[in-house]
């Protein structure tokens, strides 16, 4: 398909479609569940699915702001993590609000009740590079200053890359940060650490959901919500003010009191679990 794009050759992407729909035929299923919609090869299927008269559902895949809502157009159903997300929907006019049914988080979850944090600081990256290389050299800038602040507050820092960065890259640019492997799971990441920071990263979003302590660092040129406002985590503007934070954390006996638990209007907790609860509303829309 992709082939037929960029050639481009109208008759390829015939075929594809062509060849899609005979597989659907046989398999011929109830539903079609994808995570985004936006792509060609899920346009494509939704393209399919609607000729064939076969739902198609999206589930909710990362975080999305105002204003910014780049999926959810072509499917049928969109399933959502919370109230929040429903009303960006309903205010895009992107769907009608009996096509928009909240999920809640998808995966899932291990709320501690005995929390217990060290001083250990993860970063979670995300390729700004993709917007242009004046957004390499600002993430540069500021891994660098966040490694010597925690370095200066007595806590340990490692950077935990996203899939899409540049990992050999990173390490020359930045000598002595420590980084985690790019393969190693994100929830894996999460067990074996206790304070989260990033800049608007989903991950950000499963840490403060398994008890760990959240930092938005709110400080690039991008568009984004500010998680503190709509009730995910701590979120700092600059440098200065979490160099601060670091300093009330260093000196408390009882890290417990930093956790922000993430306000359920904007990610509710399925019950009694993510799988069931997915069944039961794909029962009662279908």
């Amino acid at each position: 398909m992709y082939n037929g794009i960029i050639k481009p050759k109208p008759d390829l992407l015939e075929d594809s479609y062509l060849n899609l729909k005979k597989v659907l035929k046989r398999i011929n299923p109830k539903f079609i569940l994808l995570d985004f919609d936006h792509f060609p090869e899920t346009r494509l299927m939704t393209l399919v699915a609607k000729d064939l008269e076969i739902p198609t559902i999206e589930i909710q895949h990362g975080i999305y702001s105002k204003g910014k809502l780049f999926s959810g157009y072509y499917v049928d159903y969109v399933f959502v993590w919370g109230e929040y997300f429903k009303n960006l929907y309903l205010e895009s006019k992107i769907k009608e609000d009996q096509k928009i049914c909240i999920l809640g988080y998808p995966y899932d979850i291990h709320v501690q009740e005995n929390m217990k944090y060290d001083k250990k600081i993860v970063f979670l990256g995300q390729p700004f590079e993709l917007y242009g290389d004046s957004f390499l050299e600002q993430k540069i800038d500021v891994v660098k200053n966040l490694d010597g602040l925690c370095r200066g507050n007595g806590f340990e820092f490692v950077y935990k890359p996203h899939r899409m960065e540049d990992l050999d890259l990173l390490k020359r640019e930045l000598p002595h940060v420590e980084f985690y492997s790019k393969t190693e799971k994100i929830k894996d990441t999460i067990k074996k650490n206790d304070i989260f920071i990033s800049f608007n990263s989903t991950a950000l979003i499963e840490a403060a959901l398994n008890s760990r302590i959240c930092l938005q660092l709110n400080i690039f040129n991008l568009n984004t919500d500010d998680f503190e406002k709509i009730g995910i985590c701590r979120s700092f503007t600059n440098l200065s003010e979490f160099d601060d934070f670091l300093k009330d954390v260093s000196s408390a006996d009882d890290l417990k009191r930093f956790y922000y638990p993430v306000n359920s209007n904007f990610i509710e907790i399925p019950l009694p679990n993510p799988g069931e609860k997915l069944v039961d509303i794909i029962k009662h829309i279908l």
